[in-house]
């Protein structure tokens, strides 16, 4: 089919949409966009010019896209990076939700008829997949590839009924000179050709720098590293199958024959190339001298490979203990929560996002109209069952959670008594409902402890001048008898002076008095 005829059918298709059931998300009433976008030719992006910057053709963009595939395989931290991330991004299958929800028993009841559809379609995705296998194919076709195609099959009704993968190395897009996408065309090695409207083909674009049609992939990024790790890989691997032979220089006879050389030549491959002819002895004959030019630098191969490895895997960004590489000089050998949480929020959950923005616009929205529910991922606890039940234990002492609500997490029936909160310290318990009663209660008891007493633990009020009269208990005499001592020969003797009263007991004496008192055996007392 030539490409004009092929435009005119697309534009054709186009004007008519209304007639359809199904049709573009976008308004066919918008402006048309006024600029370009980046490798797009002249005329836009056909079956014979992808439109991809840094390609005139499709040979160009499979040789490419080869390349990338071809990494993947062969670079062991490549694989396992993507490998890891599909995995760990997908493990919880996808699941339909309320905008704005969280999941729970009472969603499928509040389910409409068209979600219920949707759910289904994820609930059987096409004869040979599930939802969780083609949720995987579009992750690791985003991260190697940089692009992901996927095929929705409509019915007669106008509803999605299947979802099949489609290869990225295979597809091209068709757009106008302003990049707006009029359709897509696939084309396999043995020239077996499809074309597909753009309401058929779920396509996700990994971010690429400027405007462009086709995203940039991290294995793309990282074709640099990459490339340097498989040809060191390739070194070692060539050394060690040859039994990390002598690097030697020969120097032969002038006169020794040509033929010779050669014999010589064949004779050190077959007797002391491979790991078969380790230790096997080295001759010369004719006066040929061998002189050894320096050994192999097996460790810095090594060292190379292992620098190599951390940037593939920074421009994958994932932590190296997700991929088998434990940090020995790391605090905890270089795993944690810590790295588990860069991990989720960093790459795994703005792949997700990316991810899920698609199908939910194309399924929900374009297929049914619906706006109030939206597509997520399932969540997958992976935390190790300590860090589960002392979270659990936590939530209540605090008061979190009720004992009936942690006990049913764990699939154990309610007990009495278990659906009030309480708050736990170290010693002593307390229900939240009578916090109040125990505030006030510690209130009074740190004022009581506050003021002063008289020993007996009953605090004792502060007196003052009024309070000091006749009823006023005389303090006890401290020197009955007026009993002095005697001064000592040649020190005059002066009056002994009364003992001040202790502590708590200044209402016996006058607020306003300066002077001593003298007390007397009758109670009296006068003033010195």
């Amino acid at each position: 089919m030539a490409v004009s005829s092929l435009m005119r059918m697309f534009d054709e298709i186009n004007s008519n949409a209304n007639s359809y059931a199904i049709a573009e998300g976008r308004k066919k009433a918008d402006p048309a966009r006024g600029g370009f976008m980046v490798g797009v030719p002249i005329g836009g992006s056909n079956e014979y010019n992808s439109g991809e910057v840094g390609s005139s053709g499709p040979t160009d963009r499979i040789s490419f896209m080869e390349t990338m595939q071809q990494s993947y395989l062969t670079c062991t931290w490549s694989s396992a990076a993507v490998d890891a991330i599909s995995r760990t991004a997908t493990a919880g299958g996808i699941e339909v939700v309320p905008v704005g929800g969280i999941t729970s028993d009472l969603e499928p009841a509040m389910a409409t008829p068209e979600v219920k559809k949707v759910q289904a379609l994820f609930n059987y995705v096409n004869p040979s997949q599930d939802i969780r296998q083609l949720m995987r194919g579009v992750s690791t076709d985003l991260l190697v590839f940089g692009d992901s195609f996927t095929e929705v099959v409509w019915s007669k009704m106008g509803e999605p009924v299947a979802l099949y993968s489609l290869d990225p190395t295979t597809m091209t897009i068709l757009a106008d000179e302003h990049g707006m996408v009029k359709g897509y065309y696939q084309k396999t090695l043995t020239n077996r050709e499809a074309w597909f409207q753009p309401k058929e083909v779920i396509h996700v674009k990994y971010d690429s720098p400027g405007d462009t049609l086709y995203g940039v992939s991290p294995t793309q990024k990282a074709i640099l590293p990459i490339t340097t790790w498989l040809f060191a890989s390739a070194l070692l691997r060539e050394t060690y199958k040859r039994g990390d032979p002598l690097r030697a220089w020969v120097d032969w006879p002038i006169a020794l024959p040509e033929s010779e050389m050669k014999k010589f030549q064949q004779q050190y491959m077959i007797r002391n190339l491979g790991a078969k002819n380790i230790g096997n002895l080295f001759e010369t004959k004719g006066g040929a001298q061998v002189k050894e030019l320096g050994t192999n630098q097996i460790s810095f191969w090594l060292q190379t490979l292992q620098e190599r490895r951390d940037e593939i895997l920074s421009a994958y960004g994932i932590p190296p203990s997700k991929v088998g590489v434990i940090e020995a000089g790391n605090l905890g050998g270089g795993t944690g929560s810590s790295q588990e949480r860069t991990f989720r929020i960093n790459t795994i959950g703005p792949l997700q996002e990316l991810i899920l923005e698609k199908f939910s616009f194309a399924l929900m929205y374009q297929a049914y109209k619906v706006t109030d529910w939206t597509i997520k991922f399932g969540v997958v606890d992976w935390r190790d069952d300590i860090v589960i039940e002392q979270i659990r234990d936590l939530r209540i002492r605090n008061g979190s959670w009720v004992l009936n609500r942690a006990r049913a997490d764990i699939g154990e029936p309610p007990i009495p008594g278990g659906d009030k909160p309480v708050l736990i310290d170290r010693q002593n318990m307390v229900l939240w409902e009578d916090l109040d009663d125990l505030s006030k209660a510690n209130l009074a008891a740190a004022q009581a402890q506050s003021q002063p007493n008289d020993g007996t633990g009953i605090p004792a009020l502060k007196p003052t001048t009024a309070s000091v009269g006749k009823n006023t208990p005389k303090a006890p005499n401290t020197n009955p008898g007026k009993i002095t001592p005697k001064p000592k020969l040649g020190q005059k003797a002066t009056p002994q002076k009364a003992p001040k009263a202790p502590s708590g007991s200044e209402s016996l004496m006058e607020s306003d008095d300066d002077g001593d008192w003298e007390y007397h055996d009758n109670g009296s007392r006068t003033r010195r």
